[in-house]
């Protein structure tokens, strides 16, 4: 572990998301996007030579590449299909309710 590959770790997608959102939290009321959190990053919180030039850059393939392994599968979307028929005919509902199944 160097200080290349945290400094790109606190560059990365997730960790700017994280702390936009917990920025977020504590300021109530405030625009803040991704962005604007990485440009602070970069110009105002970590030292130039963290995030350029060639050790820099390996970490960041680094980082990259460890992302792409982790990288979550996304869960399908769940469908809303009705249940039974009832739901879907409310005059079979109210026939069902009667208890009579609609016989006079």
């Amino acid at each position: 572990m160097n200080r290349f590959l945290i400094g790109n770790l606190v560059l990365s997608d997730p960790i700017v998301t994280l702390i936009r959102r917990e920025v977020k939290k504590l300021s109530k009321g405030l625009k803040l996007d991704k962005s604007e959190v990485d440009t602070i990053l970069r110009k105002e919180v970590l030292k130039r030579d963290v995030i350029e030039g060639e050790e820099a850059a390996k970490a960041l393939a680094r980082v990259k590449q460890i992302a792409r392994k982790t990288k979550r599968p996304q869960k399908p979307a769940k469908r809303s299909e009705p249940t039974s028929t009832a739901s879907a005919d409310p005059a079979l509902h109210e026939q069902s309710e009667s208890g009579d199944g609609g016989t006079d």
